[in-house]
This record gives C-alpha cells, sequence and structure tokens, in this order.
C-alpha cells in the first residue's frame, strides 16, 4: 500500500524492518510494480536501491498475471520518468505481454511522446508485432499521433507493414481522416496504391469513400493511380458517385478518371450515382 499510493518514508521504514521486495499481490504485482503503475519515482528510487532486494534486474522484469512488466504497466500510463528509471535497473525494453504487445506498442497506442522517446531512445523495437499485427507506427496512424509517428518514422519504423484489417499505416491514416500523417507517411516513402488484402482499395478509394478532398487532392498529387481497381473491379469514381461526393468526382475526372469503366457488375460511376 505504501508503494502504490506514494509514500517513499513509510516504504523505507518497512525495508529497513525487513519487509520482502519481492511478495507479491493476489494479482502478482510487486511493489515495484504498483510505483510504477502509478508514477510514484520516489517510491521506485527507494525500491530500486533498496539493500532488501535480490536482485534488481529480476524485480524490475517481474509479470502480473496478465504477463505485464512494470516497464509495460508505466508506458502505458505515460510515466516517462518511471520509465527512465527501470530501463537504467536492467528492465527489458521487448518484453511483449500476453496480447504480443511491448511497451512502445502501449506508448504509442495511449499518444504518450514523452515515454515513446524515452524506449525508443533505449532501442524499443519500432517494428515489433502485436496480437492484432500491429505496429506502433499502425497504432500512432490509426490514433492520429503526428508526434509519435515521426519519431516512430526517424527510428526506421517501417511504412510498409500489413496490420490487423489488412491495411497499411497509410490506410489507417486515410480511413480517419489523418491528414498531416498521410503526408507524413507519403513523404517516408508509403505506396500511395497499397491495396487492403481484403478488400483491394488504395488509400485513394478510401478517401474518397470518407469524402476527404484534402486527402484526396494530396494523394492525386502525390501520384495516386486514380484509375485503381478494387476486389469489386469499382475505381475510385465508382465510389464517390455511391457516396453522392460531387466534389471528389470532380477533382477524380481532372485527373483523368474513367467515367465507363465497369465494375464486376458491368456498371459505370453514372450507373451506381446517388
Amino acid at each position: 500500500l505504501a508503494a502504490k499510493y506514494g509514500y517513499p518514508t513509510v516504504v523505507e521504514k518497512l525495508l529497513a524492518a525487513g519487509a520482502n521486495i519481492a511478495t507479491k499481490d493476489k494479482s502478482g504485482r510487486t511493489a515495484l510494480y504498483l510505483a510504477a503503475g502509478n508514477g510514484h519515482e520516489s517510491v521506485v528510487d527507494v525500491l530500486l536501491k533498496s539493500r532488501s532486494r535480490v536482485n534488481v534486474r529480476d524485480s524490475v522484469n517481474v509479470k502480473d498475471s496478465e504477463n505485464i512488466t512494470p516497464l509495460q504497466c508505466t508506458a502505458e500510463k505515460g510515466w516517462a520518468g518511471v520509465a527512465k528509471r527501470l530501463l537504467k535497473a536492467g528492465a527489458d525494453v521487448s518484453t511483449q505481454d500476453g496480447l504480443e504487445r511491448t511497451a512502445l506498442h502501449l506508448a504509442a497506442q495511449n499518444s504518450h511522446k514523452g515515454t515513446v522517446d524515452v524506449l525508443v531512445d533505449a532501442g524499443a523495437g519500432v517494428d515489433i508485432k502485436d496480437y492484432w499485427q500491429n505496429t506502433p507506427l499502425c497504432w500512432a496512424s490509426k490514433n492520429g499521433h503526428y508526434a509519435i509517428a515521426v519519431k516512430l518514422l526517424g527510428a526506421g519504423a517501417k511504412t510498409s507493414v500489413v496490420g490487423d484489417a489488412q491495411d497499411t499505416p497509410l490506410h489507417s491514416a486515410v480511413q480517419n481522416d489523418h491528414g498531416e500523417i498521410v503526408k507524413l507517411l507519403i513523404g517516408a516513402g508509403a505506396d500511395p496504391d497499397a491495396t487492403l488484402h481484403n478488400t483491394g482499395e488504395t488509400p485513394l478509394h478510401m478517401a474518397v469513400k470518407n469524402g476527404n478532398l484534402v486527402v484526396t487532392r494530396y494523394l492525386l498529387d502525390s501520384c495516386a493511380d486514380v484509375r485503381a481497381l478494387d476486389a469489386s473491379l469499382e475505381t475510385p469514381l465508382h465510389h464517390a458517385a455511391r457516396e453522392g461526393h460531387a466534389g471528389a468526382a470532380r477533382l477524380l475526372l481532372e485527373c483523368g478518371a474513367d467515367i465507363e469503366a465497369r465494375n464486376a457488375e458491368g456498371k459505370t460511376p453514372a450507373d451506381i450515382a446517388k
């Protein structure tokens, strides 16, 4: 309790009286885990420096009943200062939890830029996939975390990785209308014509379907294929027509969209227009 609620003096007295630093609660959490997960830097310092510990490196990597380490718990909550202390004490930056998430996945997913910086600078793997096949960049792109995406790309994160929905980070950014991340990914070499594995849609198909003219124009300016076909043999113009996005349709036609293109049912964009 003293560790969980942040009372370093009490923790010191308990340790001096012989309290076992390795004791776990019913969820498998040690005092260090609880202090770290609640951001109590001073308590973490006391526990890491305590002479009663058997092995500091072992204690910082002890997992709870959900297979989560103190560093992963800290990363999920964004305690960058605590993360630094744990890493210095030997915390394993690459450990994966029961859902195969690393500390970097958790920090990126929850928009903790400072913690992402600490983990990347400590050598965290930027292309490790979690249970859903997402890398930290996939999560940053889905959730619109621009600064985190910049950091990950600067550390060499791949833009071509395929995530949980069989999409690339670019698809995710387009789908969620994160225009600045779309520009960032294209600038980093993302393929504007990459296709979804299940539907065959390109980012342009998705941007048009969303009616996002800014992203649509940017993709077209980045040489996205205006006549690309999805799994139903539909072009982006088919999507614009179906959704009633006249502005997007005009942009596509200005860039050479084929108004006579027929989908798998033999229909042109005009045939399916709202």
